[in-house]
Protein backbone atom coordinates (compact mmCIF):
# COMPACT_ATOMS: atom_id res chain seq x y z
CA UNK A 1 0.00 0.00 0.00
CA UNK A 2 2.95 2.31 0.53
CA UNK A 3 3.62 2.28 -3.19
CA UNK A 4 0.04 3.27 -4.00
CA UNK A 5 0.12 6.21 -1.62
CA UNK A 6 3.23 7.44 -3.33
CA UNK A 7 1.56 7.09 -6.72
CA UNK A 8 -1.59 8.83 -5.50
CA UNK A 9 0.42 11.91 -4.70
CA UNK A 10 2.36 11.71 -7.94
CA UNK A 11 1.02 10.05 -11.11
CA UNK A 12 -2.66 10.41 -10.16
CA UNK A 13 -2.50 14.13 -9.56
CA UNK A 14 -0.21 14.62 -12.55
CA UNK A 15 -3.02 13.15 -14.65
CA UNK A 16 -5.76 15.14 -12.96
CA UNK A 17 -3.68 18.30 -12.81
CA UNK A 18 -2.43 18.33 -16.41
CA UNK A 19 -5.13 16.71 -18.50
CA UNK A 20 -7.88 17.80 -16.12
CA UNK A 21 -6.79 21.42 -15.98
CA UNK A 22 -6.74 21.58 -19.77
CA UNK A 23 -10.32 20.40 -20.15
CA UNK A 24 -11.46 22.49 -17.19
CA UNK A 25 -9.94 25.56 -18.81
CA UNK A 26 -11.79 24.68 -22.03
CA UNK A 27 -15.11 24.60 -20.24
CA UNK A 28 -14.44 27.87 -18.41
CA UNK A 29 -13.52 29.51 -21.68
CA UNK A 30 -16.66 28.30 -23.45
CA UNK A 31 -18.96 29.29 -20.58
CA UNK A 32 -17.34 32.62 -19.77
CA UNK A 33 -20.03 34.59 -21.60
CA UNK A 34 -23.03 32.63 -20.31
CA UNK A 35 -24.70 32.16 -16.93
CA UNK A 36 -23.23 29.59 -14.56
CA UNK A 37 -24.72 26.10 -15.10
CA UNK A 38 -26.71 24.54 -12.25
CA UNK A 39 -24.45 21.44 -12.23
CA UNK A 40 -20.82 20.84 -13.21
CA UNK A 41 -20.74 20.20 -16.94
CA UNK A 42 -17.51 18.22 -16.65
CA UNK A 43 -18.73 15.72 -14.04
CA UNK A 44 -17.57 12.17 -14.91
CA UNK A 45 -14.94 13.63 -17.23
CA UNK A 46 -12.54 15.39 -14.89
CA UNK A 47 -11.71 15.46 -11.20
CA UNK A 48 -14.44 17.33 -9.36
CA UNK A 49 -13.84 16.25 -5.76
CA UNK A 50 -10.58 16.73 -3.92
CA UNK A 51 -11.23 14.02 -1.34
CA UNK A 52 -12.47 10.44 -1.48
CA UNK A 53 -13.84 8.37 1.37
CA UNK A 54 -12.74 4.72 1.36
CA UNK A 55 -14.99 2.21 3.12
CA UNK A 56 -12.87 -0.96 3.32
CA UNK A 57 -13.80 -4.58 3.82
CA UNK A 58 -17.54 -4.49 3.19
CA UNK A 59 -18.80 -8.04 2.84
CA UNK A 60 -21.01 -8.57 -0.19
CA UNK A 61 -21.36 -12.32 0.08
CA UNK A 62 -19.82 -15.69 0.76
CA UNK A 63 -19.44 -18.80 -1.37
CA UNK A 64 -17.72 -22.19 -1.29
CA UNK A 65 -13.99 -22.40 -2.00
CA UNK A 66 -12.74 -24.51 -4.89
CA UNK A 67 -11.02 -27.17 -2.78
CA UNK A 68 -12.39 -29.95 -0.60
CA UNK A 69 -14.15 -29.75 1.83
CA UNK A 70 -15.24 -26.49 0.15
CA UNK A 71 -15.22 -24.09 3.10
CA UNK A 72 -17.10 -20.82 2.76
CA UNK A 73 -15.07 -17.87 1.51
CA UNK A 74 -16.10 -14.39 2.62
CA UNK A 75 -16.25 -11.95 -0.29
CA UNK A 76 -15.51 -8.26 0.21
CA UNK A 77 -15.51 -4.94 -1.59
CA UNK A 78 -13.71 -1.71 -0.74
CA UNK A 79 -15.99 1.20 -1.65
CA UNK A 80 -14.87 4.69 -2.73
CA UNK A 81 -17.22 7.69 -2.38
CA UNK A 82 -16.57 11.31 -3.42
CA UNK A 83 -16.53 13.51 -0.33
CA UNK A 84 -18.94 16.44 -0.42
CA UNK A 85 -21.11 15.08 -3.21
CA UNK A 86 -24.79 15.92 -2.79
CA UNK A 87 -26.00 13.74 -5.65
CA UNK A 88 -27.85 10.65 -4.46
CA UNK A 89 -28.07 8.79 -7.79
CA UNK A 90 -24.63 8.07 -9.23
CA UNK A 91 -23.11 5.50 -11.59
CA UNK A 92 -21.06 2.69 -10.05
CA UNK A 93 -17.91 1.05 -11.42
CA UNK A 94 -16.93 -2.31 -9.90
CA UNK A 95 -13.28 -3.21 -10.56
CA UNK A 96 -12.01 -6.81 -10.51
CA UNK A 97 -8.26 -7.41 -10.07
CA UNK A 98 -5.84 -9.50 -12.10
CA UNK A 99 -4.01 -12.70 -11.09
CA UNK A 100 -5.06 -15.49 -13.45
CA UNK A 101 -7.74 -16.71 -10.98
CA UNK A 102 -4.84 -17.93 -8.82
CA UNK A 103 -3.37 -14.85 -7.12
CA UNK A 104 -4.01 -11.12 -6.57
CA UNK A 105 -6.30 -9.15 -4.31
CA UNK A 106 -8.64 -6.21 -4.42
CA UNK A 107 -6.21 -3.83 -2.69
CA UNK A 108 -3.51 -3.81 -5.38
CA UNK A 109 -2.24 -0.45 -6.60
CA UNK A 110 -3.99 -0.28 -9.97
CA UNK A 111 -7.40 -1.17 -8.54
CA UNK A 112 -7.12 1.44 -5.79
CA UNK A 113 -5.78 4.03 -8.23
CA UNK A 114 -8.61 3.46 -10.71
CA UNK A 115 -11.21 3.58 -7.94
CA UNK A 116 -9.73 6.81 -6.60
CA UNK A 117 -9.48 8.43 -10.03
CA UNK A 118 -13.08 7.76 -11.02
CA UNK A 119 -14.51 8.54 -7.58
CA UNK A 120 -12.97 12.01 -7.83
CA UNK A 121 -14.92 12.45 -11.05
CA UNK A 122 -18.21 11.73 -9.29
CA UNK A 123 -18.60 7.96 -9.64
CA UNK A 124 -19.10 5.52 -6.82
CA UNK A 125 -16.37 2.90 -7.27
CA UNK A 126 -15.50 -0.41 -5.68
CA UNK A 127 -12.75 -3.00 -5.93
CA UNK A 128 -13.95 -6.56 -5.34
CA UNK A 129 -12.47 -9.81 -4.20
CA UNK A 130 -13.53 -13.07 -5.78
CA UNK A 131 -12.78 -16.76 -5.28
CA UNK A 132 -9.35 -17.93 -6.42
CA UNK A 133 -7.82 -21.27 -7.18
CA UNK A 134 -7.88 -24.12 -9.72
CA UNK A 135 -5.65 -26.78 -11.24
CA UNK A 136 -3.87 -25.25 -14.30
CA UNK A 137 -3.40 -28.74 -15.72
CA UNK A 138 -7.14 -29.42 -15.74
CA UNK A 139 -9.31 -27.63 -18.30
CA UNK A 140 -12.51 -28.29 -16.36
CA UNK A 141 -10.96 -26.92 -13.17
CA UNK A 142 -9.96 -23.74 -15.05
CA UNK A 143 -13.46 -23.36 -16.48
CA UNK A 144 -14.98 -23.73 -13.03
CA UNK A 145 -12.65 -21.00 -11.69
CA UNK A 146 -13.86 -18.57 -14.33
CA UNK A 147 -17.47 -19.54 -13.63
CA UNK A 148 -17.00 -18.91 -9.91
CA UNK A 149 -15.59 -15.48 -10.76
CA UNK A 150 -18.68 -14.76 -12.89
CA UNK A 151 -20.94 -15.80 -10.02
CA UNK A 152 -19.03 -13.55 -7.63
CA UNK A 153 -19.18 -10.60 -10.03
CA UNK A 154 -22.93 -11.02 -10.39
CA UNK A 155 -23.29 -11.32 -6.60
CA UNK A 156 -21.44 -8.01 -6.22
CA UNK A 157 -23.84 -6.39 -8.67
CA UNK A 158 -26.85 -7.69 -6.74
CA UNK A 159 -25.33 -6.47 -3.48
CA UNK A 160 -24.99 -2.93 -4.76
CA UNK A 161 -28.50 -2.97 -6.17
CA UNK A 162 -29.78 -4.05 -2.75
CA UNK A 163 -27.91 -1.22 -0.99
CA UNK A 164 -28.12 1.40 -3.74
CA UNK A 165 -29.66 4.02 -1.45
CA UNK A 166 -26.95 3.44 1.17
CA UNK A 167 -24.17 4.30 -1.25
CA UNK A 168 -26.03 6.70 -3.54
CA UNK A 169 -26.09 4.52 -6.65
CA UNK A 170 -28.34 4.58 -9.68
CA UNK A 171 -28.83 0.89 -10.42
CA UNK A 172 -29.33 1.55 -14.13
CA UNK A 173 -25.69 2.61 -14.41
CA UNK A 174 -23.59 -0.21 -12.96
CA UNK A 175 -20.38 -0.85 -14.89
CA UNK A 176 -18.16 -3.90 -14.45
CA UNK A 177 -14.46 -3.39 -15.18
CA UNK A 178 -11.56 -5.75 -14.77
CA UNK A 179 -7.93 -6.42 -15.60
CA UNK A 180 -6.73 -9.78 -16.96
CA UNK A 181 -8.73 -12.34 -14.96
CA UNK A 182 -10.89 -9.43 -13.83
CA UNK A 183 -11.50 -8.69 -17.51
CA UNK A 184 -12.83 -12.25 -17.91
CA UNK A 185 -15.28 -11.50 -15.08
CA UNK A 186 -16.35 -8.16 -16.61
CA UNK A 187 -17.01 -9.61 -20.07
CA UNK A 188 -18.83 -12.71 -18.82
CA UNK A 189 -20.98 -10.66 -16.42
CA UNK A 190 -21.99 -8.59 -19.44
CA UNK A 191 -22.78 -11.41 -21.89
CA UNK A 192 -23.46 -14.63 -19.98
CA UNK A 193 -27.04 -14.24 -18.81
CA UNK A 194 -28.73 -17.61 -19.44
CA UNK A 195 -28.39 -20.94 -17.71
CA UNK A 196 -27.90 -22.55 -21.11
CA UNK A 197 -24.59 -20.67 -21.35
CA UNK A 198 -23.15 -22.33 -18.25
CA UNK A 199 -20.09 -24.46 -19.03
CA UNK A 200 -20.68 -28.18 -18.69
CA UNK A 201 -17.92 -28.35 -16.08
CA UNK A 202 -20.00 -26.16 -13.72
CA UNK A 203 -22.39 -29.10 -13.28
CA UNK A 204 -19.66 -31.48 -12.09
CA UNK A 205 -19.53 -32.40 -8.43
CA UNK A 206 -20.04 -30.28 -6.56
CA UNK A 207 -22.51 -28.44 -8.80
CA UNK A 208 -21.64 -24.74 -8.67
CA UNK A 209 -25.27 -23.70 -9.09
CA UNK A 210 -26.91 -21.15 -11.35
CA UNK A 211 -25.42 -17.84 -12.39
CA UNK A 212 -27.26 -15.88 -9.69
CA UNK A 213 -27.43 -18.65 -7.07
CA UNK A 214 -24.16 -17.96 -5.30
CA UNK A 215 -22.67 -15.35 -3.01
CA UNK A 216 -25.88 -13.87 -1.63
CA UNK A 217 -29.63 -14.15 -1.99
CA UNK A 218 -30.49 -10.56 -2.91
CA UNK A 219 -33.35 -10.65 -5.39
CA UNK A 220 -32.14 -8.40 -8.20
CA UNK A 221 -31.13 -8.74 -11.81
CA UNK A 222 -27.36 -8.88 -12.28
CA UNK A 223 -27.52 -7.11 -15.63
CA UNK A 224 -24.94 -4.35 -15.98
CA UNK A 225 -24.84 -1.15 -17.99
CA UNK A 226 -21.43 -1.60 -19.65
CA UNK A 227 -18.21 -3.58 -19.45
CA UNK A 228 -14.56 -2.50 -19.40
CA UNK A 229 -12.16 -5.24 -20.45
CA UNK A 230 -8.49 -4.66 -19.71
CA UNK A 231 -6.61 -7.52 -21.41
CA UNK A 232 -9.15 -10.21 -20.52
CA UNK A 233 -11.11 -12.60 -22.76
CA UNK A 234 -14.36 -14.49 -23.37
CA UNK A 235 -14.95 -18.21 -23.33
CA UNK A 236 -17.18 -17.90 -26.41
CA UNK A 237 -18.02 -14.83 -28.49
CA UNK A 238 -21.45 -16.35 -29.25
CA UNK A 239 -22.46 -15.18 -25.77
CA UNK A 240 -22.85 -11.81 -27.50
CA UNK A 241 -26.27 -12.10 -29.11
CA UNK A 242 -28.20 -8.83 -29.27
CA UNK A 243 -27.62 -5.15 -30.07
CA UNK A 244 -29.18 -4.52 -26.64
CA UNK A 245 -26.33 -6.35 -24.89
CA UNK A 246 -24.14 -4.08 -22.72
CA UNK A 247 -21.58 -1.96 -24.63
CA UNK A 248 -17.91 -2.66 -24.00
CA UNK A 249 -14.54 -0.97 -24.26
CA UNK A 250 -11.54 -3.25 -24.81
CA UNK A 251 -7.84 -2.67 -24.08
CA UNK A 252 -5.34 -5.30 -25.22
CA UNK A 253 -1.89 -5.84 -26.68
CA UNK A 254 -1.64 -7.49 -30.09
CA UNK A 255 1.27 -9.60 -28.84
CA UNK A 256 -0.06 -10.54 -25.39
CA UNK A 257 1.37 -13.97 -24.46
CA UNK A 258 -0.58 -14.28 -21.20
CA UNK A 259 -4.13 -13.70 -22.43
CA UNK A 260 -3.92 -13.84 -26.23
CA UNK A 261 -5.44 -11.02 -28.28
CA UNK A 262 -6.94 -13.61 -30.64
CA UNK A 263 -8.18 -17.17 -30.15
CA UNK A 264 -5.64 -19.23 -28.25
CA UNK A 265 -4.62 -20.83 -24.94
CA UNK A 266 -3.92 -18.45 -22.01
CA UNK A 267 -0.32 -18.62 -20.74
CA UNK A 268 0.43 -20.78 -23.78
CA UNK A 269 -0.80 -23.81 -21.82
CA UNK A 270 -2.61 -26.33 -23.98
CA UNK A 271 -4.25 -27.68 -20.83
CA UNK A 272 -6.26 -24.49 -20.53
CA UNK A 273 -9.30 -23.91 -22.75
CA UNK A 274 -8.80 -21.59 -25.69
CA UNK A 275 -10.29 -18.13 -25.18
CA UNK A 276 -11.38 -15.28 -27.39
CA UNK A 277 -9.34 -12.15 -26.71
CA UNK A 278 -10.27 -8.57 -27.49
CA UNK A 279 -9.72 -9.00 -31.24
CA UNK A 280 -12.43 -11.60 -31.96
CA UNK A 281 -14.60 -10.13 -29.19
CA UNK A 282 -14.58 -6.78 -30.98
CA UNK A 283 -15.42 -8.48 -34.27
CA UNK A 284 -18.43 -10.16 -32.69
CA UNK A 285 -19.60 -6.94 -31.05
CA UNK A 286 -19.41 -5.21 -34.44
CA UNK A 287 -21.25 -8.07 -36.17
CA UNK A 288 -24.10 -8.08 -33.67
CA UNK A 289 -24.30 -4.27 -33.48
CA UNK A 290 -23.29 -3.69 -29.86
CA UNK A 291 -21.55 -0.34 -29.26
CA UNK A 292 -17.88 -0.89 -28.48
CA UNK A 293 -14.39 0.55 -28.70
CA UNK A 294 -11.14 -1.34 -29.15
CA UNK A 295 -7.81 0.21 -28.18
CA UNK A 296 -4.99 -2.21 -29.02
CA UNK A 297 -1.32 -1.75 -28.25
CA UNK A 298 1.55 -2.89 -30.47
CA UNK A 299 3.66 -3.92 -27.49
CA UNK A 300 4.13 -7.44 -26.08
CA UNK A 301 3.06 -6.34 -22.59
CA UNK A 302 0.22 -8.10 -20.81
CA UNK A 303 -0.42 -5.58 -18.04
CA UNK A 304 -0.64 -2.49 -20.24
CA UNK A 305 -0.90 -0.24 -17.19
CA UNK A 306 2.76 -1.03 -16.38
CA UNK A 307 1.99 -2.88 -13.17
CA UNK A 308 3.31 -6.17 -11.84
CA UNK A 309 0.03 -8.05 -11.49
CA UNK A 310 -1.59 -4.83 -10.29
CA UNK A 311 1.21 -3.36 -8.16
CA UNK A 312 3.63 -0.52 -8.89
CA UNK A 313 6.84 -0.39 -6.90
CA UNK A 314 7.94 2.99 -8.35
CA UNK A 315 11.25 1.42 -9.45
CA UNK A 316 10.81 -1.43 -11.90
CA UNK A 317 7.07 -1.07 -12.31
CA UNK A 318 5.23 2.23 -12.71
CA UNK A 319 2.20 3.52 -14.60
CA UNK A 320 2.91 3.26 -18.31
CA UNK A 321 2.36 5.89 -21.03
CA UNK A 322 -0.50 3.70 -22.30
CA UNK A 323 -2.16 4.05 -18.90
CA UNK A 324 -1.98 7.85 -19.06
CA UNK A 325 -2.51 8.39 -22.78
CA UNK A 326 -5.01 5.67 -23.65
CA UNK A 327 -6.52 3.68 -20.80
CA UNK A 328 -7.79 6.48 -18.55
CA UNK A 329 -8.78 9.06 -21.22
CA UNK A 330 -10.50 6.53 -23.50
CA UNK A 331 -12.37 4.88 -20.64
CA UNK A 332 -13.50 8.28 -19.34
CA UNK A 333 -14.70 9.34 -22.78
CA UNK A 334 -16.41 6.03 -23.63
CA UNK A 335 -18.42 5.86 -20.40
CA UNK A 336 -19.36 9.52 -20.61
CA UNK A 337 -20.71 9.11 -24.13
CA UNK A 338 -22.72 6.06 -23.09
CA UNK A 339 -24.30 7.94 -20.20
CA UNK A 340 -24.76 11.27 -21.98
CA UNK A 341 -28.38 12.25 -22.63
CA UNK A 342 -29.52 12.56 -26.24
CA UNK A 343 -31.67 15.67 -26.41
CA UNK A 344 -33.79 16.43 -29.47
CA UNK A 345 -35.44 19.66 -30.58
CA UNK A 346 -39.21 19.79 -30.73
CA UNK A 347 -39.29 23.46 -31.75
CA UNK A 348 -37.75 24.56 -35.07
CA UNK A 349 -34.06 25.36 -34.99
CA UNK A 350 -34.67 28.83 -36.46
CA UNK A 351 -37.60 30.97 -35.36
CA UNK A 352 -38.83 34.43 -36.32
CA UNK A 353 -40.97 36.66 -34.16
CA UNK A 354 -42.48 40.09 -34.57
CA UNK A 355 -41.50 42.20 -31.62
CA UNK A 356 -40.59 43.64 -29.33
CA UNK A 357 -42.86 42.52 -26.50
CA UNK A 358 -43.41 39.09 -27.98
CA UNK A 359 -43.40 35.57 -26.56
CA UNK A 360 -41.71 32.47 -27.93
CA UNK A 361 -42.19 28.84 -26.88
CA UNK A 362 -39.25 26.48 -27.06
CA UNK A 363 -39.28 22.76 -26.33
CA UNK A 364 -36.97 19.76 -26.45
CA UNK A 365 -37.39 16.04 -25.90
CA UNK A 366 -35.21 14.66 -23.14
CA UNK A 367 -33.81 11.17 -22.74
CA UNK A 368 -35.66 10.06 -19.62
CA UNK A 369 -37.28 10.99 -16.35
CA UNK A 370 -35.42 13.01 -13.75
CA UNK A 371 -33.60 15.25 -16.22
CA UNK A 372 -32.96 18.92 -15.54
CA UNK A 373 -32.91 21.32 -18.51
CA UNK A 374 -30.80 24.45 -18.24
CA UNK A 375 -31.99 27.31 -20.47
CA UNK A 376 -30.26 30.60 -21.19
CA UNK A 377 -30.36 33.32 -23.83
CA UNK A 378 -27.54 35.32 -25.41
CA UNK A 379 -27.29 38.25 -25.49
CA UNK A 380 -28.70 38.31 -21.99
CA UNK A 381 -30.50 41.65 -22.14
CA UNK A 382 -33.79 41.78 -23.99
CA UNK A 383 -35.13 38.34 -23.05
CA UNK A 384 -36.78 36.91 -19.94
CA UNK A 385 -37.29 33.22 -19.13
CA UNK A 386 -40.84 32.62 -17.92
CA UNK A 387 -41.09 28.84 -17.64
CA UNK A 388 -40.38 26.53 -14.71
CA UNK A 389 -36.72 26.00 -13.88
CA UNK A 390 -35.48 22.66 -15.17
CA UNK A 391 -38.43 22.04 -17.49
CA UNK A 392 -38.04 20.67 -21.00
CA UNK A 393 -39.97 23.62 -22.45
CA UNK A 394 -39.66 27.32 -21.85
CA UNK A 395 -41.60 30.49 -22.61
CA UNK A 396 -39.31 33.41 -23.39
CA UNK A 397 -40.45 37.02 -23.44
CA UNK A 398 -38.44 39.14 -25.87
CA UNK A 399 -38.46 42.83 -24.98
CA UNK A 400 -36.54 44.19 -27.94
CA UNK A 401 -35.96 43.53 -31.60
CA UNK A 402 -32.65 41.71 -32.01
CA UNK A 403 -31.01 38.45 -32.98
CA UNK A 404 -30.82 35.95 -30.11
CA UNK A 405 -29.49 32.48 -29.46
CA UNK A 406 -31.56 30.39 -27.09
CA UNK A 407 -29.55 27.54 -25.55
CA UNK A 408 -30.62 24.47 -23.62
CA UNK A 409 -28.54 21.72 -22.06
CA UNK A 410 -29.93 18.57 -20.49
CA UNK A 411 -28.51 17.07 -17.30
CA UNK A 412 -29.93 13.59 -16.92
CA UNK A 413 -30.87 12.03 -13.59
CA UNK A 414 -27.25 11.18 -12.75
CA UNK A 415 -26.37 14.71 -13.89
CA UNK A 416 -24.41 13.84 -16.99
CA UNK A 417 -24.31 16.94 -19.17
CA UNK A 418 -25.65 16.51 -22.68
CA UNK A 419 -24.78 18.50 -25.76
CA UNK A 420 -25.92 22.09 -25.83
CA UNK A 421 -28.69 22.69 -28.36
CA UNK A 422 -29.14 26.15 -29.85
CA UNK A 423 -32.14 27.89 -31.35
CA UNK A 424 -31.54 30.86 -33.64
CA UNK A 425 -34.13 33.54 -32.98
CA UNK A 426 -34.83 36.72 -34.95
CA UNK A 427 -37.10 39.18 -33.24
CA UNK A 428 -37.99 41.62 -35.97
CA UNK A 429 -39.41 45.12 -35.76
CA UNK A 430 -43.13 44.92 -36.53
CA UNK A 431 -44.24 46.32 -39.84
CA UNK A 432 -46.52 49.34 -39.55
CA UNK A 433 -48.37 49.80 -42.85
CA UNK A 434 -50.52 52.92 -43.22
CA UNK A 435 -53.29 53.27 -45.75
CA UNK A 436 -53.40 56.74 -47.28
CA UNK A 437 -56.56 57.86 -49.06
CA UNK A 438 -55.64 59.72 -52.26
CA UNK A 439 -59.10 60.53 -53.57
CA UNK A 440 -61.60 59.50 -56.22
CA UNK A 441 -61.08 59.26 -59.94
CA UNK A 442 -63.48 60.80 -62.43
CA UNK A 443 -64.77 57.31 -63.16
CA UNK A 444 -65.64 56.81 -59.47
CA UNK A 445 -62.71 54.61 -58.42
CA UNK A 446 -61.43 54.83 -54.89
CA UNK A 447 -57.67 55.48 -54.88
CA UNK A 448 -55.38 54.71 -51.96
CA UNK A 449 -51.79 53.73 -51.29
CA UNK A 450 -49.90 52.04 -48.48
CA UNK A 451 -46.88 53.51 -46.82
CA UNK A 452 -44.64 50.95 -45.09
CA UNK A 453 -40.92 50.47 -44.51
CA UNK A 454 -39.17 47.14 -45.02
CA UNK A 455 -41.97 45.07 -46.54
CA UNK A 456 -41.18 42.32 -49.04
CA UNK A 457 -44.77 41.91 -50.22
CA UNK A 458 -48.12 43.72 -50.01
CA UNK A 459 -51.61 42.20 -50.11
CA UNK A 460 -54.81 44.25 -50.29
CA UNK A 461 -58.07 42.83 -49.01
CA UNK A 462 -61.36 44.48 -50.00
CA UNK A 463 -64.42 43.40 -48.05
CA UNK A 464 -64.51 39.61 -47.56
CA UNK A 465 -63.12 37.91 -50.62
CA UNK A 466 -61.34 40.28 -52.99
CA UNK A 467 -57.53 40.22 -52.85
CA UNK A 468 -55.16 42.38 -54.85
CA UNK A 469 -51.56 41.27 -54.19
CA UNK A 470 -48.30 43.18 -54.47
CA UNK A 471 -49.55 46.67 -55.23
CA UNK A 472 -48.49 49.73 -53.30
CA UNK A 473 -51.35 51.71 -54.84
CA UNK A 474 -54.94 50.50 -55.16
CA UNK A 475 -57.54 51.82 -57.62
CA UNK A 476 -60.87 50.11 -57.11
CA UNK A 477 -64.47 50.97 -57.92
CA UNK A 478 -66.66 50.64 -54.86
CA UNK A 479 -70.39 50.22 -54.99
CA UNK A 480 -72.70 52.19 -52.77
CA UNK A 481 -72.47 50.86 -49.22
CA UNK A 482 -69.97 50.21 -46.46
CA UNK A 483 -66.62 48.65 -47.38
CA UNK A 484 -63.63 47.49 -45.37
CA UNK A 485 -60.25 47.91 -47.01
CA UNK A 486 -57.27 46.18 -45.40
CA UNK A 487 -53.66 45.91 -46.38
CA UNK A 488 -51.13 43.37 -45.14
CA UNK A 489 -47.40 43.94 -45.35
CA UNK A 490 -45.08 40.94 -45.04
CA UNK A 491 -41.37 40.52 -44.48
CA UNK A 492 -39.39 37.35 -45.13
CA UNK A 493 -39.19 35.38 -41.93
CA UNK A 494 -42.81 35.94 -41.00
CA UNK A 495 -43.03 39.43 -39.53
CA UNK A 496 -46.08 41.28 -40.73
CA UNK A 497 -48.41 44.19 -40.07
CA UNK A 498 -51.94 45.14 -41.06
CA UNK A 499 -53.87 48.36 -41.48
CA UNK A 500 -57.55 48.83 -42.26
CA UNK A 501 -59.93 51.57 -43.33
CA UNK A 502 -63.71 51.79 -43.38
CA UNK A 503 -65.13 53.41 -46.52
CA UNK A 504 -68.79 54.43 -46.73
CA UNK A 505 -69.90 55.23 -50.27
CA UNK A 506 -73.07 57.21 -50.84
CA UNK A 507 -74.21 58.16 -54.28
CA UNK A 508 -71.87 55.82 -56.10
CA UNK A 509 -68.62 57.47 -55.08
CA UNK A 510 -68.47 59.67 -58.14
CA UNK A 511 -66.24 62.22 -56.47
CA UNK A 512 -64.47 62.86 -53.21
CA UNK A 513 -67.46 64.66 -51.69
CA UNK A 514 -69.59 61.57 -52.27
CA UNK A 515 -67.36 59.32 -50.21
CA UNK A 516 -67.50 59.25 -46.46
CA UNK A 517 -64.32 57.75 -45.01
CA UNK A 518 -63.51 56.52 -41.54
CA UNK A 519 -61.46 53.68 -40.10
CA UNK A 520 -59.43 52.18 -37.35
CA UNK A 521 -56.27 53.85 -38.64
CA UNK A 522 -55.58 57.55 -39.06
CA UNK A 523 -57.23 58.93 -42.20
CA UNK A 524 -55.50 61.70 -44.08
CA UNK A 525 -57.34 64.96 -44.80
CA UNK A 526 -56.23 68.48 -45.51
CA UNK A 527 -53.00 67.41 -47.21
CA UNK A 528 -51.72 65.50 -44.20
CA UNK A 529 -52.49 68.18 -41.61
CA UNK A 530 -55.49 66.45 -40.04
CA UNK A 531 -55.57 62.84 -38.77
CA UNK A 532 -58.74 61.22 -37.45
CA UNK A 533 -58.95 57.92 -35.55
CA UNK A 534 -62.14 56.11 -34.65
CA UNK A 535 -61.55 54.84 -31.13
CA UNK A 536 -63.74 53.31 -28.45
CA UNK A 537 -66.32 55.89 -27.38
CA UNK A 538 -65.50 58.55 -29.96
CA UNK A 539 -62.84 60.15 -32.09
CA UNK A 540 -59.17 61.03 -31.71
CA UNK A 541 -58.07 64.02 -33.76
CA UNK A 542 -54.54 65.20 -34.53
CA UNK A 543 -54.47 68.71 -36.00
CA UNK A 544 -52.39 71.87 -36.31
CA UNK A 545 -52.21 73.76 -33.03
CA UNK A 546 -53.62 76.88 -34.63
CA UNK A 547 -56.82 75.14 -35.66
CA UNK A 548 -59.82 74.24 -33.50
CA UNK A 549 -62.21 71.32 -33.93
CA UNK A 550 -65.98 71.50 -33.73
CA UNK A 551 -68.00 68.28 -33.75
CA UNK A 552 -71.74 68.34 -34.60
CA UNK A 553 -74.34 65.61 -34.47
CA UNK A 554 -76.37 64.73 -37.53
CA UNK A 555 -79.11 66.98 -36.12
CA UNK A 556 -76.75 69.97 -36.01
CA UNK A 557 -76.09 70.01 -32.23
CA UNK A 558 -72.56 70.79 -31.04
CA UNK A 559 -71.36 67.68 -29.16
CA UNK A 560 -67.58 68.18 -28.96
CA UNK A 561 -64.86 70.79 -29.13
CA UNK A 562 -61.03 70.93 -29.26
CA UNK A 563 -59.54 74.34 -28.63
CA UNK A 564 -56.60 76.23 -30.01
CA UNK A 565 -53.15 75.14 -28.91
CA UNK A 566 -54.00 71.43 -28.71
CA UNK A 567 -52.33 69.26 -31.31
CA UNK A 568 -54.09 66.10 -30.14
CA UNK A 569 -57.56 65.86 -28.68
CA UNK A 570 -60.18 63.26 -27.97
CA UNK A 571 -63.87 63.86 -28.57
CA UNK A 572 -66.41 61.64 -26.89
CA UNK A 573 -69.53 60.86 -28.89
CA UNK A 574 -72.87 60.23 -27.19
CA UNK A 575 -74.13 57.51 -29.56
CA UNK A 576 -73.38 55.85 -32.83
CA UNK A 577 -74.48 57.74 -35.89
CA UNK A 578 -73.41 60.39 -38.41
CA UNK A 579 -71.23 63.29 -37.22
CA UNK A 580 -69.63 66.29 -38.86
CA UNK A 581 -66.21 67.66 -37.96
CA UNK A 582 -65.11 71.18 -38.76
CA UNK A 583 -61.40 71.82 -38.69
CA UNK A 584 -60.06 75.11 -39.96
CA UNK A 585 -63.23 75.84 -41.89
CA UNK A 586 -63.30 72.44 -43.61
CA UNK A 587 -65.93 69.78 -42.96
CA UNK A 588 -65.55 66.00 -42.56
CA UNK A 589 -68.42 63.57 -42.39
CA UNK A 590 -67.84 60.54 -40.10
CA UNK A 591 -70.02 57.50 -39.65
CA UNK A 592 -69.49 55.92 -36.20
Amino acid sequence: MKGWRCCCGGWLWRYIGCVGAGLLLWFVEVRSQSPAPPFPVYRYRQALFSQVQVIPDVQYGEAPAWYFPFPMVQLYVDIFLPVGDTLTKRPLIIFAHSGGFLTGNRKVDNMYALCDTFARMGYVTATMSYRLGYNPLDASSAERAVYRGIQDGKAAVRFFKEFASTYGIDTNYIIMAGASAGGFIALHCAYVDKESERPASSYLWPDLGCLDCSGNTYNHSSRIFAAVNMWGALGDTLFIESPQDPPAILFHSYHDQTVPYGYDHPFGLSTLPRTYGSGPTAERLAHVGVPYELHPSNTNMHMLDGSNNGDWDSVQYSPSPYYYDTLIPRMVDFLYRLMKPRTERLSPETLYFCGPDTFGWFAVQGSGSGSYFWWWVEPGGGAQLLGSAGASSMYIYFTRADTFHVYVQEFNRIRVAGDTLAFYVVVDTPLVPQIQFLGWTDSGEWVGMVQVVGADSIVWHIDQDIYVPDADTLRYRLDTGVHVIRVWAFRRGGCWGVDSMLVVVQGGGSDSSGGVVTGVRPLVYGEGKVWIWVVGGGLMVQKPAEEEVLVYSGGGRLVGHCGLGDRMCRVGLPARGVYYLWVGGRGYRVVW
